[in-house]
């Protein structure tokens, strides 16, 4: 296995977007392992059987539950086949016998076996033929599936790869008090302001509620209002789920892009980090789509200072006190956002601290 594994979308008008998830839906005809893009275009219909590479390990592990009752099906299999080998061999085994040389029990049981194979074949042997036409049918899916594993190999997309990118982490962690006092001072200083999720600035199918302070859907939702120019802010996001961008952006560039910006290229219009540790820079080629940051998740709250003076936006995760910075380019329509992507009903909240 590669030392380093980052999987990237194969649609190339997805321009080489980071895979995020998988899909399990038992219909879909694109591709499993899916981006941010994929989701509302190939996947909407279907959002509920999207798994996120968190949660790969543990479906894989309930479907390899299926592999014991499949092992006792081919052994029941196996056994009727043995016990109708055995009723025709008996009739067969000196073809048709001498009558004469017969006592009566023996006749009694050649008959019985014959009447038995009769109703082999009125009641048992269509259907036989019903399961063979399937049985074929399903031969031919299951050496698509090993021809689909076998290619998948081939590229580098197996299993193993989709567990280990979601173990890919690089935490960055300050662990010298004075400094920690130094940066309390300074986020001390910074101006609280009473930020709300914006009906107008969001994708179509997210929804606002708890006065605007709560967002769930998919995509891109932006706050309100505009971040100051003149002092630096602070604010907060509570997930109530997993799989949430959180951080600042442009707010013309998003809109632009509809909400849902290729975030693999830098000029994008976002600073972001994500739950698996990702984070995606506006301005840094070198920083944008890897994996720098803290990892976090349902029920976490992530604070983010936002300093004007020093052009640098930080995220701080409140239980670790971990915390990430990255280079901030200012601008006078930056605004704290957030990107939902997910299970349907994915949450994030506004909260003050």
């Amino acid at each position: 296995m590669r030392s380093s594994i980052l999987l990237t979308c194969c649609y190339e008008e997805h321009e080489n977007s980071p895979i995020v998830g998988v899909c399990t839906n038992k219909n879909c005809k694109h591709k499993r392992a899916f981006c941010v893009a994929c989701k509302p275009q190939f996947h909407k219909e279907h959002s509920d059987d999207l798994v996120r590479l968190n949660e790969f390990d543990g479906w894989v592990k309930s479907r390899r539950q299926l592999i014991e009752p499949m092992n006792q099906l081919v052994n029941e299999c196996q056994s009727f086949q043995k016990a109708l080998k055995c009723l025709v061999g008996n009739v067969d085994q000196n073809n048709q016998p001498d009558f004469e040389s017969l006592n009566c029990s023996e006749i009694e049981v050649y008959i019985n076996q014959l009447i038995l194979l009769e109703k082999a074949q009125v009641n048992l042997i269509p259907k036989i033929k019903q399961l063979i036409t399937f049985q074929e049918k399903l031969k031919k899916e299951i050496e698509s599936l090993i021809l689909n594993k076998e290619l998948c190999q081939n590229q580098q997309l197996s299993i193993e790869e989709l567990e280990y990118q979601n173990q890919l982490n690089s935490t960055y962690l300050i662990k010298d008090d004075d400094i920690k006092i130094e940066e309390q001072k300074e986020i001390d200083k910074c101006v609280k302001i009473h930020f709300r999720f914006s009906q107008e600035l969001k994708y179509e199918e997210i929804t606002l509620t708890n006065n605007q302070s709560i967002a769930q859907g998919d995509l891109f939702a932006l706050c309100e209002p505009i971040l100051p120019l003149n002092v630096s802010t602070k604010f907060a996001f509570k997930c109530h789920e997993d799989g949430i961008y959180i951080g600042v952006c442009r707010k013309e560039l998003i809109k632009i892009a509809n909400f849902n910006p290729k975030l693999n290229k830098i000029g994008h219009g976002a600073y972001l980090i994500f739950c698996d540790g990702s984070v995606y820079s506006h301005l840094e080629k070198e920083k944008n789509l890897t994996k720098q940051s803290f990892k976090y998740g349902k029920n976490d709250i992530i604070q983010v200072i936002v300093n004007i003076n020093e052009q640098k936006i930080t995220w701080i995760k409140q239980s670790t006190n971990e915390e990430y910075s990255m280079k901030l380019e200012v601008a006078d329509d930056l605004c704290p956002c957030v990107q939902l992507w997910g299970k349907p009903g994915t949450q994030v909240e506004i909260i003050d601290f």
